[in-house]
């Protein structure tokens, strides 16, 4: 076998397997993050409850929004009760 090719090979086999990681193994969220996320989630939801012009009403929207995303992609509900 051409030994270039081989080369090839080894290294589309490596990337493959470091860029797929294994179900169930990947890494737990950061607890203290999570709760602050979720604490700024929660003052956003109180500063809408009170009230506001329309314009602060949309800048907590979409800030509270922004919060639930980034709380959702460090998959902070896998800590369960804790971050609730």
């Amino acid at each position: 076998m051409n030994p270039r090719l081989l080369l090839a090979l080894l290294v589309i086999a490596f990337t493959a397997l470091t860029t797929f990681s294994i179900p169930g193994h990947a890494k737990k969220p950061d607890l203290e993050q999570c709760l602050a996320i979720r604490e700024n989630i929660n003052k956003y939801s109180e500063l809408r409850r009170n009230g506001g012009s329309a314009e602060d009403m949309e800048v907590w929207k979409r800030a509270r929004s922004q919060h639930e995303q980034e709380f959702r992609a460090l998959r902070c509900r896998k800590l369960g009760k804790a971050v609730r």
